[in-house]
């Protein structure tokens, strides 16, 4: 997939066709602003997901990718302790209540409530 395909996806766009996930390379858009580009007329297809992006024998869909990072975090020297992806989110999350956001706000923004202190 191109960058712009790959950036652009919509959750829609992502789908189970004959028991297979798939990506859905369209500039048919169900919710939102329609603005997506393909490169050629004919770059509308359907893109099969490799087994290694969909569920690992954990039974999590994120196992695979969270190792992927965690070894990135380790060759860009940037591993400490409790340093994760989720740490951008906790990041986020952290400057939105040193910047005295409204707490309705920073849910919407996001998602859900804290569930560590």
């Amino acid at each position: 997939m191109r960058l712009n395909e790959i950036c652009q996806l919509n959750v829609e766009d992502v789908r189970v066709v004959d028991d297979v996930h798939c990506f859905i390379v369209t500039t048919e858009v169900e919710n939102g602003i329609a603005d997506k580009k393909l490169k050629t007329a004919n770059g509308e297809r359907l893109i099969p997901v490799h087994p290694e992006l969909t569920m690992a024998k954990s039974g999590y869909y994120s196992d695979t990718f969270s190792k992927f990072f965690a070894n990135f975090l380790d060759k860009a020297k940037a591993k400490a302790p409790r340093t994760s992806f989720h740490s951008f989110r906790h990041n986020f999350r952290d400057a939105l209540r040193e910047a005295r956001v409204d707490r309705e706000i920073a849910l919407a923004l996001g998602g859900g409530g804290r569930r560590h202190g």
